[in-house]
This record gives C-alpha cells, structure tokens and sequence, in this order.
C-alpha cells in the first residue's frame, strides 16, 4: 500500500514538474487557439483563418505547430510573422509581441473584424481586445467586450465570464 501511494505522489509531483515546464508562449498558443471557438467573426471572403503575429517571439513558432495538424472548421490556419506593421493587415487576428506596435494600429483597426492580442497589461485599456496577462504561475485574459462589440465579433458568454477582467 505504501509503495502505491509513494507511487502516486511520485506521479502527481512529475506531472506537476512537466506542466512548470511549459512555456507562457505554448499556453497562450494553445489557449488563443482553444479561445476562438468561443468567438464568432462576421462572415468574410478569407480562405482561410489567418493569424498575423506582429515582431519577434516564440508564441509564432507555437501557433507554426497548432496549425499543422487543426482547423477553425473546414478552414486551414494560416500563420504569418511580420517585424512591423503600418496598416490594417487582411487576416482575422493580430497577435502583438511589442505594446509601442499596437498601440499605433488600434485606431486604424478599431472598426475592422480583426482581434487584437496582446499581453502587457494596460494596454485593454488601450484597445487591445484580448490581453494575457501573468500572474505568477497563472496565465489569465482580460476582454475589451465593448470594441468586440463594435467590432461584431460575438463572444460567448462563458468565455466572457472566465475573463479576469472586461471593459
């Protein structure tokens, strides 16, 4: 009995270690891409779900892995990485590495269907529709429902409600 339950906490103290292990890039990845199932874009003429990630970071390659082998309904992911960005790109999603970039795009997109993603905080409050935020060990999301809103993108309201924050 002993040696089962030595087992056991064995077991629980590695998968806690593996989990430590994973990057903030791979769970934001898997959690943007688990998240659009909870959001609802307006009809488009896309081919495909584009996702544009704007400067340099891991959350790029993450996403590379995510859409090789899934898809946002019968749609293939595509994933762009761009160094900077001047104007409103054609995609569904701008995920930003650097706050000063975003800050200069969310005027030119505040009435355009694209989701913006970003993970400094304040920047919610800057226009950002979806920011991640890190707590810790906790990675968390705030939600900008009213320029989702007027975006009309729909969000579900369960997704809503597991927001740390809304505006």
């Amino acid at each position: 009995m002993r040696t089962i339950i030595a087992l056991i906490i064995i077991s629980l103290l590695s998968i806690q270690y593996a989990y430590s292990q994973v990057n903030s890039a791979t769970l934001q990845a898997v959690f943007l891409y688990q998240s659009i199932k909870y959001l609802e874009w307006p009809s488009d003429e896309l081919a495909n779900f584009e996702i544009l990630v704007v400067g340099e970071g891991e959350i790029y390659q993450e996403l590379l892995k995510i859409a090789k082998s899934r898809k946002v309904g019968n749609r293939s992911i595509v994933v762009k990485q761009v160094k900077s960005i001047a104007s409103a790109p054609l995609c569904h999603i701008v995920i930003f590495t650097e706050s000063a970039q975003a800050e200069s795009l969310i005027i030119s997109v505040s009435a355009k269907p694209i989701l913006l993603v970003t993970n400094v905080e304040g920047m919610l409050e800057k226009g950002s529709d979806l920011n991640f935020i890190k707590k810790g060990d906790k990675l968390s999301y705030q939600l900008n429902a009213s320029a989702l809103q007027s975006k009309k993108i729909k969000v579900s309201s369960s997704f809503s409600a597991m927001a740390e924050k809304i505006i």
